[in-house]
């Protein structure tokens, strides 16, 4: 069996694509290299990945890298858990940003050195590959989740039931009892709520489920997001990533279904986040999208989706970042759900201490 997975790796995945791991200045990269058409794509990154092109001139050819910034603590952890079976641990000793002056130190060094590892004769491991990158996603997904963890047990620490910090002794007001006026009110409810976002990212969703929840009673008007909530309820099942959503008024029988699609190509999803971050104020608006737009940006950088699928995965994705952490973050970005809520939360003070 292990033969045969690895034997269709290889003709899949091997073919196409120069796999190497690299190092500068101490930090360790894993890269991925494909060949790919003059000016087909844009250099940007996301999180601890770049993705950039490079044309060789001596060879007349040009390739697209995908490159992946290792943390140290990855990698003795995993050579413990490869060749000892020692378990993962969550303690990371390195920070995990890619910095600006990373991003361009690696690219000068890489584009020189790349020459070397295009020529070498190699026989890769597809199969030991495919473990390695399972075992990183794992990883990183742990390491989000800690971390998410971790800011919810500093909130509690801070806070308990109605408590709020104290206000630094120039923002501190005389008592809120006493403040007249709904201005000035809301004033003193954004600078406490202001505060809180300071010490722990996780205020929002935490008095979202601990408090509002059960108290809040204003019914603001009807967003894309409610609506999308709405919708996201009525569904028994969801749509797969090559079939659009239908209407209210089509039965099951009659939604269009467009060619299957694979958004697990090395970021794919990441420019279609990336175009919508871009379009974020239209994201807001129901129908405010041009899929079509969506679409052709992605062909601009070697993915092939039609709008369609382009407009299902986006939905996908929302569906995700309820229990994705890597998603969350980017869809509160496009939606400016963090602004909604902000509103909610100050409605309800207000509503609650006049």
């Amino acid at each position: 069996m292990t033969e045969y997975i690895s034997n269709e790796l290889a003709s899949n995945a091997s073919i196409n694509q120069i796999i190497f791991f690299y190092t500068q200045n101490d930090i360790t990269y894993l890269i991925q290299c494909e060949e790919s058409s003059p000016g087909s794509i844009t250099d940007y990154s996301f999180s601890n990945t770049l993705i950039f092109t490079h044309e060789q001139l001596n060879i007349n050819k040009t390739y697209r890298l995908v490159c992946k910034k290792l943390s140290v603590t990855f990698i003795y952890q995993i050579l413990n858990n490869i060749f000892f079976n020692i378990d993962f641990n969550l303690i990371e000793q390195q920070q995990r940003e890619f910095s600006i002056k990373d991003q361009e130190n690696l690219k000068t060094h890489l584009k020189k050195d790349l020459i070397y590892y295009l020529e070498l004769n190699r026989r890769p491991n597809d199969f030991l590959y495919h473990c390695f990158l399972k075992k990183y996603y794992d990883y990183e997904s742990m390491m989000i989740s800690q971390q998410n963890s971790l800011q919810d047990d500093s909130y509690r620490q801070e806070f308990t039931n109605d408590q709020f910090v104290s206000l630094p002794s120039h923002e501190q007001p005389d008592g809120f009892s006493g403040v007249e006026g709904t201005d000035e009110k809301i004033e003193v409810i954004e600078a406490v709520f202001d505060k809180l976002l300071q010490i722990s990212s996780s205020f929002q969703q935490f008095h979202q489920n601990e408090v509002t929840s059960s108290e809040l009673t204003i019914n603001p008007e009807p967003s894309s997001n409610d609506i999308e909530g709405k919708i996201l309820m009525e569904e028994a099942n969801p749509p797969s990533e090559g079939v659009e959503s239908s209407n209210e008024s089509e039965s099951s029988t009659e939604r269009t279904r467009s060619s299957p699609c694979d958004w697990s190509e090395e970021g794919a999803v990441e420019c279609l986040l990336s175009y919508l971050k871009e379009n974020k104020d239209l994201a807001r608006k129901r129908g405010g999208i041009n899929w079509e737009q969506a679409s052709t940006r992605l062909r601009e950088h070697n993915f092939d989706f039609s709008a369609k699928q382009c407009s299902t995965k986006w939905k996908n994705i929302k569906r995700e970042s309820k229990k994705n952490m890597m998603y969350k973050s980017q869809v509160e970005e496009i939606l400016g759900k963090n602004d909604k809520k902000k509103k909610k939360i100050t409605k309800y003070l207000l509503n609650k201490y006049k």
